[in-house]
């Protein structure tokens, strides 16, 4: 999802939603969000929530 703020400046959010729960596991706000920092959440959503995704 992409926005602006009221000077005009663009940011995103990446928001990771539990579809089941309708719980929200994890937000991410950047200006400027890549591949890295998708992985990154996903990584560390992994491990904090292990017993979630069973292996």
């Amino acid at each position: 999802m992409h926005c602006r703020t009221n000077e005009g400046k663009a940011f995103r959010t990446l928001n990771i939603l539990d579809e089941y729960s309708r719980e929200c596991l994890a937000i991410r706000v950047k200006r400027n969000l890549n591949s890295t920092d998708v992985i990154d959440v996903l990584t560390d959503l992994f491990i904090r929530e292990r017993s979630v995704f069973p292996l």
